[in-house]
Order: structure tokens, then C-alpha cells, then sequence
């Protein structure tokens, strides 16, 4: 990938270490509040999925984690109405061989991993970008930002994706299709959701890649559940109930960040006088399924006309990522460890041109970056109408439930205005 002038990354640098003081502040805030930061952040500390005397840190067993590994407290991570049943086959098989080690080595090893995914891929792609400023960038837009908490609070494998997404957009860049076609399938066997991603296929026009996918996806996770004790067909209905069950979705959408989220915020802010509990606005919302489809629908769009309207890489990469989690209904904020995916692509990929159709997203993705992986919230004593609980407990705004999808959108407006001008640039 070429060199370019290393302003992107360093004005980025640059405004994340001034972001810091933010974080800071914030810290002593929640400290002086009684709560912690992760707690603010993610979700509450005790979610009892380990033995706490023994397991764990603290009384933190990092659910993500402690679901998988104990199998939902079921003999079988497929059995029915088993939370631990969301997840795919290969994610559960993965965590059958991590039942091999003591809880805690293993959870150990398991947060390590997920640190690295956030952390290594700076270091380890070739870029023009500083040493200095890339280890600067790791920490403030990996390890210490939004996603990156969440990710390791929650214990959510999420944050594999990062190398993974980084790996895919470079082997589409380099045209080598069959390895993209493998780092999609990956990514679709870890996170359902991960499919989405194949619209770059789909707009490249690489319909033999894309079909790939989805058939390996498809057969492959298959093949994996039909390992797992019972029968292939019950255990396919589990998985699926539980993929599909509208009471955990609406659960995990009162702490989501996606677009479809903002809307039903705004929403229940124009229908409710007291706190506005999301949770259980989620199952009266007039069409709520079908609003989710066209807001995906409309997003996706956007990213295709990128693609193919010869956005500069950067920019159509950003907006591809993006979809995991503006697309999503269920994104919780460990959804945006993907964020730093798009950082290690502005240390590695040309800036468009300062002068260019292009500089208004340009600096609109600076931007979409900065204030959503700066981890600053606020806490409060009372609720009122702007006050958001994070799960059931009231009392906390979470100011990125509002800023993650305002600013993205405001991305994906600025991109199809320099989309607009660069076709009248050509024209003229």
C-alpha cells in the first residue's frame, strides 16, 4: 500500500491524547459516584456465570466468557432456551477446547487474545505512520477506548473480527479473492452478523466469492454443530430460537448502539414521561423488525454506491466496518472494538486529497473516530426522560448510545456528498 502524508494518524493521535484528559476526569467522576468505569461503560460487574469464590476476578466473571465455558449451566451449549445457544458453532467449539484449562488460566488466555486482536495489528501491518504514533493509537483507539473496555469487561470475542476485517479489506485490495472469501467465512462462523461484510463482494462483482462464503458459512457451521451431543436438527432449533428470540434481542438493544437503537431512543424520549426504558419500549415499537430491515437496507446501500462509485479505500473501508455496528439492532458498545480496524487502515492507506471531493468525509471520519472511542460517560443520581439505564439499572447516560450513531450517519452523509461531487468533478 503506498505512503502518504502521515497527517491522519497524527492529527488523530494528537486529538485522542487530548481526549485522555477526558477519560481522566471521567474516572474521578464515577470513582466520586461510587461507581466504576467499566460498569458505566459496559455492563454491571456481577453477572454470576462463574463460581465467584474461586473463578473469576472479584466478582467479575467477564459473562461473555463464563456463558460459553460453563455452557449456560446445560449439559449442552445447544439445549433449548440456553442463552449460551447464541452463539455460533465454532464460537462454542472453541470455548469446548478452552474447557480444557481451569477457569482462570483459561480466561487468562482468552483475554490475551482479544488485548492482541486490538493491539498487535498496529504494530504488525506495514505503514509509513511513526512507531510512536501507532503505539499511541493502539492504546487510545484499541485497548483503552469504547470497544476495547467492553470488549474486555464483557469477555466478547467481538474483537477477533478486528485482524480478521483487516486481513479481508487487505486481500480485496490486493484482488487475492480466495483469501478474502476465507476471512469472510471466518469472521460469518464467529458473529452470525459477520455476513454482512460480504457487500464488498457483492460489489466488486465477485459473485463465485460470494456464494463461496455463504456456503462454507452455511455447511461449515453445520458440520460443527452436528458434533455437539443430540440431535443435529434440535440443536439447529436451539441455535436458531435463540439467534432469533425477540426477548433477548430487545434486552440486548436497551444497551445498543446501532441506528435502529437512536431511533427507538427517540422514540420512547417523544412517548414516555418518566425514564425511558427502551427494554420494554423494544416490544411494543410499531414495526420494530421491519424498521431494523430498512434502516440495514439503506445503510448497506450507502456502502455499496462507495464501493462502486470509486470512494477513496479508506473511505468505503470505514463505511463497510461501520455496519457492525450501525446495521446491527443488537450492537452493544463492545461491537465498536471494530473502530480500531478503521484506525489501523488511516495509519496504512492514502488520505484523500486535502483539496479533493473527498476532504469533508475525510475529516468526517476523524471525527466519527475521535468521539466514538474516547470512553467518557456520565452518571447520575435521577433519572429523568435523557437519563438512560444501562440494562435495568437507571440512572446512567450513556452518551455514546447517542453520539456513536449521529456521528457515523454524519460519516456516511459526508461520503455520498463527495460521491455526488466527485461524479460532478467528472462531468465538468
Amino acid at each position: 500500500m503506498s505512503k502518504f502524508p502521515r497527517t491522519a494518524s497524527t492529527r488523530l493521535a494528537l486529538i485522542l491524547s487530548c481526549g485522555l484528559i477526558l477519560v481522566l476526569v471521567g474516572l474521578m467522576f464515577h470513582g466520586y459516584s461510587g461507581r466504576t468505569l467499566t460498569e458505566v461503560l459496559s455492563y454491571q460487574v456481577q453477572d454470576n456465570w462463574c463460581d465467584i469464590k474461586n473463578e473469576g476476578v472479584g466478582s467479575h466473571c467477564f459473562g461473555d466468557f463464563g456463558l460459553p465455558y460453563y455452557r449456560g449451566l446445560a449439559k449442552s451449549a445447544y439445549s433449548p432456551g440456553n442463552y449460551a445457544a447464541a452463539n455460533t458453532p465454532l464460537t462454542a467449539a472453541l470455548f469446548e477446547a478452552l474447557r480444557i484449562l481451569p477457569y482462570n488460566f483459561s480466561l487468562f488466555i482468552y483475554l490475551l487474545s482479544l488485548g492482541a486482536s486490538l493491539f498487535l495489528p498496529f504494530l504488525l501491518m506495514k505503514s509509513p505512520t511513526e512507531l510512536g504514533t501507532r503505539m499511541n493509537l493502539a492504546v487510545l483507539s484499541g485497548l483503552f477506548s469504547i470497544g476495547g473496555i467492553a470488549v474486555l469487561d464483557r469477555g466478547n470475542h467481538v474483537a477477533w473480527l478486528v485482524p480478521l476485517l483487516i486481513l479481508f479489506l487487505w486481500a480485496v485490495q490486493h484482488e487475492k479473492w480466495r483469501q478474502a472469501m476465507f476471512f469472510l467465512t471466518v469472521m460469518s462462523m464467529l458473529k452470525f452478523w459477520g455476513l454482512i461484510f460480504i457487500l464488498v463482494l457483492l460489489a466488486k462483482s465477485r459473485w463465485r466469492e460470494a456464494i463461496g462464503s455463504v456456503f462454507l458459512t452455511v455447511f461449515g457451521s453445520l458440520g460443527i454443530l452436528a458434533l455437539f451431543p443430540g440431535k443435529l436438527s434440535s440443536s439447529l432449533d436451539a441455535m436458531l430460537d435463540m439467534a432469533g428470540n425477540r426477548d433477548y434481542a430487545n434486552a440486548v438493544a436497551g444497551y445498543s448502539i446501532s441506528l435502529h437503537s437512536l431511533v427507538r431512543r427517540i422514540d420512547c424520549l417523544m412517548t414516555s414521561s418518566s425514564w425511558c426504558n427502551t427494554r420494554s419500549q423494544g416490544s411494543t415499537f410499531i414495526g420494530s423488525s421491519l424498521l431494523s430491515m430498512i434502516l440495514a437496507g439503506l445503510l448497506s446501500i450507502i456502502c455499496l454506491l462507495l464501493v462502486r462509485g470509486g470512494a477513496p479505500t479508506i473511505i468505503w473501508s470505514a463505511s463497510i466496518i461501520s455496519l457492525g455496528f450501525l446495521a446491527v439492532p443488537e450492537a452493544p458498545a463492545y461491537n465498536l472494538a471494530l473502530v480500531s480496524a478503521i484506525v489501523v487502515l488511516i495509519c496504512v492507506l492514502p488520505e484523500p486529497d486535502r483539496a479533493g471531493p473527498w476532504r469533508f468525509s475525510s475529516s468526517a471520519l476523524l471525527i466519527a473516530v475521535t468521539v466514538s472511542t474516547i470512553p467518557v460517560t456520565y452518571f447520575s443520581t435521577h433519572t429523568s426522560r435523557f437519563v438512560l439505564g444501562n440494562g435495568d439499572t437507571p440512572g446512567i447516560f450513556r452518551s455514546d448510545y447517542w453520539t456513536t450513531p449521529i456521528v457515523w450517519v454524519f460519516f456516511l452523509g459526508a461520503s455520498c456528498h463527495g460521491l455526488i461531487r466527485s461524479k460532478f468533478l467528472d462531468n465538468h
